[in-house]
């Protein structure tokens, strides 16, 4: 299922987006390693909408930009102390870097 984000205007998503909010960086890991193992080409982020509903998005990442997403999302998690999660991400950017 694909995570759904309301924002009141596109700015404030922006804005999420630039402080690198951890929630958004915790959705990209998670529908990336969610893609990757389901074998998929695609993985798909979220959707974005806003409350005017005059726009929606829909994030996906093809399986050739997961690593460099994973690599800037890495410290993130490493600020978190989260190393379990550091470590199956480190382990999925080393199998990309090994594919490419």
């Amino acid at each position: 299922m694909v995570p759904k984000l309301k924002y009141s205007q596109y700015s404030k998503f922006e804005q999420a987006l630039d402080s690198r909010d951890f929630y958004l960086t915790s959705i990209m890991v998670e529908s990336i390693l969610d893609a990757k193992f389901k074998n998929k080409t695609i993985a798909t982020i979220f959707e974005v909408y806003f409350e005017d509903g005059t726009e929606s998005y829909i994030l996906t990442l093809k399986r050739k930009d997961w690593r460099n997403t994973l690599i800037k999302c890495l410290p993130d998690y490493e600020k978190k102390e989260l190393y379990e999660k550091c470590a199956e991400m480190k382990q999925l950017i080393d199998e990309l870097e090994i594919q490419t």
